[in-house]
């Protein structure tokens, strides 16, 4: 447990730095902006192709598989519950997208820290398979229960434009082809990707806002239940079920229990969602998570 926790340790000491550093206003929003749109935008995309494309993706496709159904099911499972907890549409559109979407940052940050590039390559497939679905189920989910939907987005141009998926895909197929990166290239993808998680980090932090943690009890409670607790217990059965174990076990089960994205607050805010529910509950599970995530590292090691 002790070396779990030195190894997490670090992933959560920066996010509580760049929530320190957003709070004495050093350095201002609109370089927190620049910071995300630099790290969404080319380093991080750099990390997830040069890690896929170079690393043995063994057991792979059972792990999408077992990923993808466990997605569906927290996603139903959301709907029911979220039901039991509040009346209102855009308040239960929050629980289904705090229940699904994970914090990519995160997740592979803590892949990386305690499983190193293999981890992070099996991440990254968890991350091709889950980003579109999650994407897919949230927009569907805002327009059928938000009772008032704002601008309604293109779901195709918006899944094709995503650069996380597009470099995820890229490196799948670097990687089925067989594709040689020089040496020069790979270790400059690999210097950028180490960036990205710094700073990835830092805007998880600086995102933060505890003050939202004071309303919405219900709401943040099951949702946080879901995507802490239960998405991981879901996939690690059905990960064991398909015979996958070892390694791709640990990434692909505790990929499933990192906090819920900040994607999720804009997808709200742009759709007529419950921001201030959303915001509650982005907050509430990476907090939750310093708890919760080294607990599944143990367990699934």
């Amino acid at each position: 447990m002790t070396a779990v926790l030195i190894a997490l340790l670090p992933l959560f000491g920066l996010i509580a730095l760049g929530y320190g550093a957003r709070r004495i206003g050093r350095p201002g929003p609109t370089a927190w902006r620049a910071v995300e749109r630099l790290t969404y935008y080319v380093l991080f995309p750099a990390l997830l192709f040069q890690s896929l494309a170079t690393t043995s993706l063994a057991g792979g496709g059972a792990v999408a598989l077992a990923l993808g159904i466990a997605t569906m099911i927290v996603a139903t499972g959301s709907l029911v519950a979220g039901r039991a907890v509040t009346a209102d549409g855009a308040t239960l559109s929050s629980v289904l997208q705090g229940a699904i979407r994970p914090n990519t940052y995160v997740g592979v940050g803590a892949a990386l820290a305690v499983w190193g590039a293999q981890g992070v390559a099996l991440a990254a497939v968890g991350l091709a398979i889950v980003i579109p679905m999650v994407n897919v189920i949230s927009v569907l989910g805002l327009l059928r229960y938000a009772p008032k939907a704002g601008r309604q987005p293109s779901l195709f141009l918006s899944l094709i434009g995503n650069p996380l998926m597009l470099s995820a895909f890229a490196g799948l197929a670097a990687n089925a082809v067989g594709l040689h990166l020089p040496a020069w290239l790979s270790a400059t993808l690999k210097l950028m990707g180490q960036g990205s998680l710094v700073l990835g980090l830092l805007a998880v932090g600086a995102a933060l806002n505890l003050s939202a943690l004071r309303t919405h009890g219900p709401a943040i409670a099951t949702a946080s239940a879901l995507k802490l607790v239960i998405s991981p217990a879901i996939a690690a059965a059905l990960l064991l079920a398909f015979g996958v174990g070892g390694v791709p076990f640990a990434v692909a089960a505790v990929y499933m229990g990192v906090p819920t994205s900040a994607s999720a607050y804009v997808l709200a805010a742009e759709m007529g969602g419950d921001r201030d529910a959303i915001a509650s509950i982005i907050s509430a599970t990476t907090v939750l998570s310093a708890l919760t995530l080294p607990l599944i590292v143990v367990l699934v090691r």
